[in-house]
């Protein structure tokens, strides 16, 4: 996914809400300009998130590979051999 721009974001935004408003749009532009300007900052802050939360993942699955690769069968010998005879 293509990363969000603050001022790319904010000025789609703003382009969108003129179209609709249209007539009404000078009434509300002083109210709409800095709320779409937060809207953006905060879907960008979001995204930044999602992305920080998928490089932990992808992270945390190599970690979990590689200790696969070292110790097979994962955590059976710190927890006995599962016959309840331990």
């Amino acid at each position: 996914m293509a990363s969000l721009k603050l001022e790319d974001l904010a000025t789609s935004m703003l382009a969108a809400a003129k179209a609709v408003f249209d007539k009404r749009w000078p009434d509300i532009k002083d109210y709409a300009e800095p709320e779409f300007e937060k809207l953006a900052r905060t879907l960008i802050q979001i995204e930044g998130i999602r992305t920080r939360k998928k490089n932990i993942r992808r992270q945390c699955q190599r970690t979990a590979g590689d200790a696969e690769e070292h110790h097979p069968g994962g955590n059976a010998r710190r927890r006995g051999n599962g016959t309840g005879a331990d």
